[in-house]
């Protein structure tokens, strides 16, 4: 008697999961509401997940006086653009408020000053909107807005950005969460970029792939840090003039550059040769910058 009503009780949960299994799943991403959102804002995004906007990063060598940054608006979801969708959009000092507020409060890193804003406004005469009012097409799924900047008029002492707001939307729903960004614009030097580095020295030989981040006019910083395998925050001066190299670091002091140091903008080559720890440790990098 138990076997039979063991085998009933299998035979009911069977036949219950077949019925569930033809009925309409749950969530249909066909029938999800399609929204409209700020999808990008140019470069590479560069906040924290916890932060009020998200900030996409564009940075631009110093001599250039026109440059394009493209904020696309998108109609995300399900399916593409029933009809010519059109979206409201608008330059909000509050939304860089916002971001700035939080930074102030965060623990960023790279806020290491009190109440210090991470980004002030671009300025007007640097920037041109050709319209604040744009249009996905029917059958589209999203549409541009070329911003023009001119980043020869820009410093090295500050962080700019463009804070953006979708205004309204005659169709869609508007996001909640994606409908501002702040899109900085930047200035990085000549000497910025991905490098093959290949070292040989008192700590070991090999080649790796670092990064030169601008950190002045005529200084970079090496990520991931010492020799591409340390993380020892590590600098490089360039002479604009006679393209000398120098090395600086805030560790294993004292540091010294060999005179023969040089960058050669040719190859876009770096030939270094120096030590640290008062002569104690010796380093040779050779740097080759890769196509960008």
């Amino acid at each position: 008697m138990k076997k039979i009503l063991n085998y009933i009780t299998i035979l009911l949960a069977v036949t219950g999961l077949t019925s569930c299994l033809d009925e309409d799943p749950i969530f249909n991403p066909d029938d999800s509401t399609n929204i409209i959102e700020i999808k990008s804002g140019g470069g590479a995004i560069q906040s924290p997940v916890t932060a009020p906007n998200p900030v996409y990063i564009n940075t631009f060598v110093s001599d250039l006086q026109e440059a394009i940054v493209p904020v696309t608006i998108s109609y995300s979801g399900a399916g593409t653009a029933p009809k010519d969708i059109t979206v409201n959009i608008a330059i909000d000092p509050e939304v860089l408020g916002s971001y700035n507020a939080w930074y102030n409060e965060s623990e960023d890193p790279k806020n290491e000053e009190e109440d210090h804003d991470r980004y002030i406004m671009l300025p007007e005469a640097v920037y041109e909107i050709p319209t604040t009012t744009v249009t996905i097409p029917a059958g589209q799924r999203e549409v541009i807005l070329n911003v023009k900047v001119n980043p020869s008029l820009l410093d090295f002492d500050n962080e700019y950005a463009l804070p953006f707001k979708i205004v309204e939307s005659n169709y869609g729903v508007v996001s909640g969460n994606f409908n501002t960004a702040v899109v900085a614009v930047g200035l990085k030097n000549p000497w910025d970029g991905v490098y093959t580095n290949t070292y040989s020295g008192s700590l070991g030989s090999g080649t790796n792939e670092i990064e030169l981040v601008t950190t002045g006019p005529y200084s970079v910083k090496m990520i991931p840090g010492l020799i591409g395998v340390y993380s020892n925050e590590w600098f490089m001066n360039v002479d604009p003039n006679t393209n000398k190299v120098t090395i600086e670091m805030n560790t294993l002091l004292p540091v010294a550059t060999d005179p023969s140091s040089y960058y050669d903008p040719e190859t876009k080559t770096f030939y270094l040769k120096w030590t640290s720890n008062g002569g104690g440790r010796t380093f040779e990098q050779t740097l080759v910058r890769k196509a960008d």
